[in-house]
């Protein structure tokens, strides 16, 4: 079995699902870990994902149990659901046996764990990150400046980019069009738009000094590994991921709003826009980035 399903399911995993480039890698090592699981389990007469059964999810799930969050589950089981269900099987993945409830994957939060990175915990990761590499502290910079995810800080370390950063923050405005979640636009008002103006010149004097681009490398991915290797070893793992960078960024892009006179509200609905979630999900951006215990 176990190389025909897993690469039947890897294949369904990449083409017949959506969603973006991290959600699609998310899934291929999901469905990987179920094949692998599926042959350990006794089920190793498995040739085509059609043949997927309620009791070979319902499995997975139990060999899970105990080892991770149930927010982890969950978000493990929708990618198998949904490999399954580019099967034709959207039927069986209503039974009552396959619901989170049912697999004990209900009840997760989606609070998340990552806090807004303090001020002086930034000054001490980017002194570090900068020493290992001159190219990821220019990326974390526009990280911190611009409430960018890693992905579109490195994919925006480019001089056609930049340049076009640095004309629309003298409007106090940035477009993120480059490496965003789904490939959805956005347009984000920066409040401290002169931090963030002099992150971009700086990158931008470092990427036409190197031929255009910021990091040195030969492909996307491998600009991306050069900068979360860079970031791990300078010990920004966990808590204090690259994340953080950006909570930290919504947590004082939320205190300008409310410093205009917005409601806290209005002001949570801006800053989901300007996070690329929409202006419908401010309760969600006030759970993940601006808890006051986080």
């Amino acid at each position: 079995m176990a190389k025909n399903l897993k690469a039947a399911l890897v294949r369904l995993a990449k083409t017949a699902c959506g969603g973006s480039h991290q959600t699609k890698e998310a899934r291929v090592n999901t469905v990987k870990a179920f094949a692998d699981h599926l042959q350990q389990a006794g089920y190793g007469n498995l040739r085509d994902p059609a043949q997927i059964r309620t009791t070979h999810i319902a499995s997975y799930a139990a060999s899970l149990a105990g080892q991770v969050t149930a927010r982890t589950m969950a978000n493990k089981l929708s990618h198998i659901r949904a490999v399954v269900a580019a099967t034709g099987k959207g039927t069986m993945l209503k039974e009552s046996a396959l619901s989170n409830k049912a697999l004990g994957a209900a009840g997760g939060s989606r609070t998340g764990t990552k806090t807004a990175m303090p001020d002086t915990a930034y000054t001490h990761f980017h002194t570090a990150v900068s020493a290992k590499s001159a190219a990821a502290g220019h990326v974390m910079e526009l990280q911190r400046a611009l409430g960018l995810r890693i992905n579109e800080a490195v994919r925006g370390a480019n001089a056609g980019t930049l340049q076009q950063w640095q004309k629309q923050l003298q409007q106090g405005y940035a477009r993120i069009t480059v490496g965003t979640k789904g490939g959805r636009p956005r347009e984000t008002l920066v409040a401290a738009h002169e931090r963030a103006l002099a992150a971009v010149t700086t990158a931008l004097a470092a990427a036409t000094a190197n031929g255009g681009n910021v990091i040195p490398a030969a492909t996307g991915k491998q600009a991306y590994d050069q900068v979360r290797n860079a970031y791990a070893a300078a010990g920004m793992v966990g808590r204090h991921a690259s994340h953080s960078l950006r909570y930290a960024w919504a947590r004082e892009q939320l205190a300008a709003y409310q410093a205009q006179g917005m409601s806290e509200r209005q002001a949570r609905q801006e800053l989901s826009q300007d996070l690329g979630h929409g202006d419908g999900r401010g309760r969600y951006v006030a759970m993940v980035y601006c808890r006051k215990n986080g």
